[in-house]
């Protein structure tokens, strides 16, 4: 809406209600005369135009209501049009009545104010005039063919400096009126503005967002929290906190009573999706309010990653070339010991043990090289069903499995993902060589994939037939360097989760049980 729209339809109001005014004054002519109740002075010369102007005059205020309220003509024409009616109906009735002894002259007055007040400057200031040249045209008339006493031509010209008095008057305060109505719009616009822009704000923000008032409503959440915390917006607004999602609600009442810090880690009923939580405090109005961000746990461990794992890579990337340098030479005097024939076959198993734990040791350092040399995940859309098709049959190949040691579960849904290929497949690749080692009897595993419908996350799973994890070690497996295979190095599964956090995804156990253990890669909604 623009600013000449936006006065406009201001305008038209004001011209109602100074139609409204007309449409009452001659209805009061019509009906003092119809009950014969006029003062003595109105229609004491002319009685019959006295009453055929007032209808007339009733009649024009009835037809502008529709004139005005369809807006045509237009507003300045219509304004202009009114003015002229009111002068000349007056100056019939004030001639009717005996001219401007009658007082009916003061009516004028009103007619050249609301037509000053309603237009600019010249309208008004000609209808002022026309308004003087009515009054002198109708003393004129009166006395030149002598039709009752005229007042005088003095009288006339008081009467006329008073309309061009009233215009002027009428201007200025209608100029100031205007002043007024353009600053309080321009303001209306720059507080839309900023309302607006505050909107666009708060929903592009990464972090979601959560205002409640002093009673624990929400009062605002932008689309991230909605999708952090899986509800739709028309389920929220002037709800309680508590009603929607208590393990939020809960932790907040104990941050307000002073019973818990700021910052709160938590995960909803309906997503398996870590969440941040930090409270704040909003003062509006002399009101206390309450702000809350949400923020997604993997992106937020993503980005601090991203900050420290550079300079830790470079230092113990130092260190693993430092190390490197003697192991090689260990390693191999270890090998020459072991060849030598002169050595006692009691000292064998030590240089055996020598030439073993070197190459332990060796592996070790080239998964930290790994890690430090880690570049920032290039990902690209994969089709996760056709994915896992192919890399199953690479997995058959490589460990000569038939094919009812890989149990395949696939969506019946297409599943979309977006996840740098060649991280994807190491990190399935470790997750199976542990199940095929973990496995009881014979080697087997089960793969399965699917879509989380309410965290809108597709999925893997790579279940195992093993006796599951010892509850004291299940939380340390993420751990580097924790392993309870003896050749192992105990930074595959630490490695797979940094890769995965590198990919907005998570790596996680969800099962573990004497008949196996699941880990399960969520990865994250493209759309």
């Amino acid at each position: 809406m623009t600013q000449e729209t936006a006065l406009s339809q201001i305008d038209w109001k004001p011209l109602q209600l100074f139609n409204v005014y007309r449409l009452l004054s001659s209805a009061i002519f019509i009906g003092l005369f119809i009950s014969d109740s006029l003062p003595s002075v109105m229609g004491k010369y002319s009685p019959g135009l006295f009453s055929i102007i007032s209808f007339w005059y009733f009649a024009s205020a009835l037809f502008s209501i529709f004139t005005i309220y369809y807006q045509r003509p237009n507003f300045y024409l219509q304004v202009f049009g009114l003015a002229i009616v009111d002068i000349v109906a007056i100056s019939l009735l004030m001639h009717s009545s005996g001219g401007i002894s009658s007082g009916l002259g003061a009516l004028l007055v009103v007619a050249v104010a609301g037509c000053s007040i309603l237009t600019e400057g010249r309208i008004a200031f000609l209808s002022a005039a026309v308004a003087t040249v009515a009054i002198l045209l109708e003393t004129a008339i009166a006395d030149f063919y002598n039709l009752f006493e005229v007042a005088g031509y003095t009288h006339a010209a008081i009467l006329g400096a008073g309309f061009f008095a009233t215009a002027f008057l009428a201007h200025i305060l209608a100029q100031r009126i205007r002043k007024s109505e353009s600053a309080a719009y321009q303001h209306k616009l720059y507080s839309d503005e900023l309302s607006q822009l505050n909107q666009q704000i708060v929903a592009h923000i990464r972090s979601g967002i959560i205002v409640l008032d002093k009673e624990n409503k929400i009062r605002l959440i932008n689309e991230v929290a909605q999708q952090l915390l899986d509800i739709k917006e028309t389920q929220t607004i002037g709800t309680f906190l508590l009603k929607i999602v208590p393990e939020l609600a809960e932790q907040f009442l104990r941050w307000e009573q002073g019973q818990s810090g700021a910052i709160y880690w938590f995960k909803t009923k309906n997503s398996e999706t870590e969440i941040i939580a930090s409270f704040g405090r909003l003062y509006q109005a002399g009101q206390i309010k309450a702000l809350i961000f949400l923020e997604d746990a993997t992106l937020t461990m993503q980005r601090a990653e991203k900050i420290k794992l550079p300079a830790l890579g470079r230092l113990t990337a130092s260190i693993a070339h430092e190390i490197r340098n003697p192991l090689a030479s260990i390693s191999q005097a270890g090998q020459l010991l072991a060849e030598c024939p002169e050595l006692s076959e009691q000292y064998q198993p030590f240089a055996n043990i020598i030439v073993e734990q070197s190459n332990r040791i060796n592996r070790i350092i080239n998964s930290i090289l790994q890690i430090s040399r880690q570049c920032e995940a290039e990902r690209e859309i994969i089709y996760l069903n056709q994915w896992v098709i192919l890399f199953v049959n690479e997995l058959r190949n490589h460990y000569a499995l038939i094919n009812n040691h890989v149990e395949l579960h696939l969506c019946e849904q297409s599943l979309i993902i977006e996840f740098d290929p060649i991280q994807l497949h190491q990190i399935v690749w470790n997750l199976c060589e542990n199940a095929l080692r973990y496995s009881q009897g014979e080697k087997r595993l089960q793969i399965t994939t699917g879509f989380n419908v309410q965290s809108k996350r597709p999925f893997i799973e790579i279940e195992d037939f093993g006796e599951g994890i010892q509850i004291e070690d299940a939380q340390k497996i993420f751990e580097p360097f924790f392993t309870t295979y003896s050749e192992g190095t105990g930074l595959g599964l630490f490695i797979s989760r940094d890769l995965c956090t590198a990919n907005q995804a998570s790596l996680k156990l969800v099962k573990n049980s004497s008949t196996g253990c699941c880990f399960k890669i969520n990865f994250s909604s493209i759309g």
